[in-house]
């Protein structure tokens, strides 16, 4: 509710569940987009980490104002535009 207050959108803000790989747990973090980067705020850290500088963690579940989304990862466009077609 303080990132609201200090004006922060709702599109800009999400709760991400994610399982750590490496210690087989799921811990929810508080993602803040600012600047069109996305910050996770993470307790457990007592830090911001940018979403890209996160190696251990995968996202499982996304909620925003929308509601609840399972999280599926997705090839970059770029990526996709490069793969064979399938036969």
């Amino acid at each position: 509710m303080a990132l609201r207050k200090a004006g922060v959108a709702p599109d800009d803000l999400r709760i991400v569940v994610m399982h750590d790989l490496p210690g087989g747990e799921d811990h929810a973090v508080v993602a803040a987009r600012l600047d069109g980067h996305w910050l996770m705020l993470d307790n457990r850290r007592m830090a911001m980490i940018e979403d890209s500088d996160i190696r251990s963690f995968r996202p499982t579940f996304v909620i925003d104002q929308n509601g609840v989304s399972r999280y599926v990862d997705a090839p970059l466009v770029t990526e996709a535009a490069w793969r064979p077609a399938a036969r």
